[in-house]
């Protein structure tokens, strides 16, 4: 289960099912990636529901 996040041309692949985990990332900036993983990890519930939503119908 992961999330994939994009900004500026940028984007990275976060694991959410255990815990949040960066998995890859190309062209984002540390503080970028520092802030999309903090809004993962404040997310992570809604991630996971959605996820559900869309993949386990």
């Amino acid at each position: 289960m992961h999330v994939h996040v994009r900004y500026g041309g940028g984007e990275a692949v976060f694991e959410v099912e255990q815990r949040v985990e960066l998995r890859e990332s190309q062209g984002l900036k540390v503080r970028e990636l520092a802030k999309a993983e903090e809004l993962a990890t404040e997310h992570r519930g809604l991630i996971i529901q959605k996820w559900h939503e869309c993949f386990n119908r």
